[in-house]
């Protein structure tokens, strides 16, 4: 077989030198350009000829961010923006932080530090996405020059369900299938679990290693177990990467479905490129996180991956930056093996697998199709949990291996690698904002020192120019105050865990993120009861500002400002709050929206049909009139599926649960469960939901698009108070019925219920 590392067949990306040469040029041209900004920032203007700079600067980037922008004009826009943010750092470094008393000035200077960490984060940004990497042309490879593939699916405590369907999606991908091998990684069946002294465990691990041994037999692939559950995921992977041989590995998540294209879309861009260590694809997902569910906003609004797979991915690409995380990623063997398999010294062996590799000076590159489909976990406890280990993990990097001094990296991939580490102490920054209104309103503590005109120059027209910068970068994709809502539920649970990595770095352990949870009732999340307190300690903070009003003939435009800060606070713990209360979960599997033709037929009848959703276990497709008559409740029947034009056609086979009409009693539709008995029919069911990414293109394209500033908060605003209301709703009924069920007993530990 051919070393795809040597092989010249197909187009080659663009030369090395070349690349780099210009990345160089940028880079310093960004120095130069910064040092302008804050030369330009520190020469000393009144405030009248600032306040016109300032407002001149909002008004151009109001209008800016709805037209799109590259080039030479697009840096206009984010200098525009990063002038007035350091004409601001200044003025506010030098003009606001004299002394009061020992209390408000130390309170003075942590939301100074959080401003200056947001500001920071600002000029990240716009290095960062300045220059988002449109991907080169595909090679075209022929099949007999492709490296070999080994899939590697690593699981824990998944569903055999949720397994079987990626295991079916993985051995069916269009590849030459001497080339590919499909393994299933189990450390739920360890020999450490299969002997331990808990005979509970023991027979779960036994009963689950037979399970999938004997699926993966069915459907074609091969089954690997370890002896100990060392090292979490990388060392699960790295038991496998020993005694496996294929020129690239493929890591997929169990809960992330590939599309039949995957290898062809990724695969060809290592021959040819020997210093190609990484190729990472989107994680895209079908069902929806806690706030879209919660806040029922799934089907209105970006996913909030968007942000990150369709912008600051191809900005890091464009600066050799882009890096492997976890899954949907195809990785060279020869690489790996030079920094001995997949790093294992933090909880996330991606980031940090990357940083090496990328020390070593190979390269990665992203292709920004999603080319799989998977599941975010879906309850508030389960989300949770999932971004403490990214936060400790990302923030293990920062200690453990400084991408500021890590021997081997480029400048500019310092920069990056520093990004992706130092936002994840962004609950530092989200919980100033959040106190420091209340600490002004409700004891008087002086934590900010400007009078009106003061204000009026620097402060107002930073805020807005922050929200507008955001807007002009990743509007598209995320609006405005979306961040600040997931990152304040992130907060008060990742900063002591933070806190906790930075006194003790090695001590995090890798924990399991729970996917396709369910519940069969309403429930409030304990984890909301924090957000419970803060919401109302807000709204006592605004009382207490209209009794300010009121009764102080001094500082009045301070206490204005303030109050509107705090009140936009709190819409956000609303919104946080409606967010805890968790709605029923009965359904295991996501529905897909599509819109097919088809045939159903019965045995007795044909009739043409359309496909409205789909799911791993059914679809509801509607049917004409003239056909009721012949269907009936408990009919198998097959159905034949046309996904698009020129695309073949997919039968699938199940059983008709009943005909039910719509609303308006004008449209008769069917629910079919699906029942395949042969994996030749699993494997086309699977096909026809998972096989094909432009399905998921069209998906992206339909929650895509941009919302103004003024609208996303009314937005937030209108659903956080209807969720919280219905939370405060749920929460007194449910206290009246254990009062009348226990004769005056109030026990209110059953609002807090656990999800099954």
């Amino acid at each position: 077989m051919p070393d795809p590392s040597a092989s010249t067949v197909g187009t080659p990306l663009a030369p090395e030198t070349d690349a780099d040469l210009l990345r160089r040029r940028l880079f310093f041209a960004w120095l130069i350009g910064l040092a302008g900004i804050f030369a330009l920032g520190s020469i000393p203007v009144d405030a009248g000829a600032h306040l016109s700079v300032s407002w001149t600067v909002v008004v151009f980037l109001w209008f800016a961010r709805w037209f799109e922008w590259r080039g030479i004009p697009r840096f206009v826009v984010l200098f525009a923006a990063l002038y007035l943010a350091a004409r601001y750092l200044i003025w506010r470094s030098t003009n606001t932080l004299g002394f009061t008393d020992p209390v408000s000035h130390t309170a003075a200077l942590l939301l100074f530090g959080a401003e200056v960490y947001g500001i920071s984060i600002m000029f990240l940004g716009a290095f960062i996405n300045g220059l988002p990497r449109e991907r080169p042309v595909l090679p075209e490879v022929a099949d007999t020059d492709l490296p070999t593939v080994d899939i590697f699916i690593p699981t824990y405590n998944e569903s055999a369900e949720v397994i079987e369907t990626t295991l079916i999606a993985a051995t069916r991908i269009d590849y030459p299938a001497e080339k590919l091998r499909v393994y299933l990684l189990d450390d739920g069946g360890t020999e450490q679990k299969r002997n331990s002294s808990d005979p509970r465990v023991a027979g779960a691990a036994l009963d689950r290693g037979e399970t999938l041994r004997l699926m993966c037999r069915r459907v074609g692939a091969n089954y690997r177990t370890r002896a100990k559950n060392e090292r979490a995921k990388a060392g699960n992977l790295n038991a496998a990467f020993a005694d496996t041989d294929g020129d690239l590995v493929l890591v997929l998540d169990c809960d992330h479905v590939p599309t039949e294209q995957i290898l062809r879309e990724t695969a060809p861009y290592f021959v040819g490129d020997a210093k190609l260590f990484l190729v990472q694809t989107p994680h895209f997902f079908i069902n929806e996180d806690p706030v879209e569910r919660n806040l029922d906003s799934h089907a209105r609004m970006p996913a909030e991956s968007e942000m990150f797979y369709s912008v600051v991915q191809r900005g890091l690409d464009f600066w050799e930056s882009s890096f492997f995380c976890g899954s949907a990623a195809l990785l060279r063997r020869r690489c790996l093996e030079e920094v001995g398999g997949f790093m294992g010294d933090t909880i996330t062996e991606d980031a940090e697998t990357s940083i090496m590799l990328h020390a070593k000076g190979y390269k990665s590159l992203y292709v920004p199709k999603p080319l799989i489909a998977g599941l975010l976990p879906e309850t508030l406890r389960s989300f949770v949990t999932q971004r403490i280990r990214w936060a400790q993990g990302m923030v293990q990097i920062f200690v453990l291996k400084n991408p500021l001094l890590l021997r081997g990296l480029k400048p500019w991939q310092r920069l990056c690698y520093f990004n992706n580490c130092y936002f994840w102490f962004f609950p530092y920054a989200r919980l100033m904002f959040l106190l420091a209104p209340l600490l002004f309103l409700l004891f008087g503590l002086k934590i900010y020192n400007a009078n009106s005109a003061e204000i009026l120059a620097y402060s107002l027209p930073q805020v807005l120019v922050a929200f507008l910068f955001t807007d002009f970068l990743f509007g598209k994709v995320r609006w405005s105050f979306i961040s600040d809502l997931y990152e304040l539920l992130q907060s008060l649970y990742t900063l002591p865990a933070i806190v906790g990595v930075l006194m003790k770095p090695r001590a995090p352990v890798f924990n399991v993120t729970p996917k396709g949870e369910q519940s069969d009732r309403d429930f409030v999340s304990p984890l909301g009861v924090p957000f419970y307190f803060l919401a109302l300690l807000t709204a006592v903070a605004l009382g207490m500002g209209f009794w300010r009003l009121a009764n102080w003939n001094t500082n009045l435009h301070v206490i204005l400002i303030t109050m509107v800060w705090a009140a936009a606070n709190l819409v956000l713990l609303l919104a946080a709050v409606g967010i805890a209360f968790e709605r029923r979960q009965r359904r295991a599997c996501p529905r897909i929206p599509v819109e097919w033709r088809g045939e159903i037929e019965n045995g007795r009848m044909i009739a043409e049909t359309r496909v409205h959703d789909i799911s791993a276990t059914g679809m509801r497709i509607e049917v004409p009139w003239a056909a009721v008559g012949e269907l009936k409740k408990g009919d198998r029947v097959s159905l034949r599926v046309e996904t698009g034009e020129g695309k073949p056609e997919k039968t699938v086979r199940g059983v008709l649960q009943g005909l039910f009409p719509d609303e308006e009693e004008e449209e008769m539709y069917a629910g079919i469960l699906f029942d395949h008995r042969s994996i030749d029919e699993a494997a086309e069911k699977v096909s026809l939901i998972y096989g094909d990414s432009d399905l998921w293109v069209e998906m992206q394209e339909r929650r895509g698009g941009r919302r103004g500033i003024l609208s996303s908060l009314f937005y937030l605003a209108r659903l956080g108070m209807i969720r919280a209301l219905e939370n405060t709703a749920h929460g007194v009924g449910l206290i009246r019925r254990n009062f009348r069920r226990r004769g005056g007993s109030t026990e209110v530990e059953t609002l807090f219920e656990t999800v099954r």
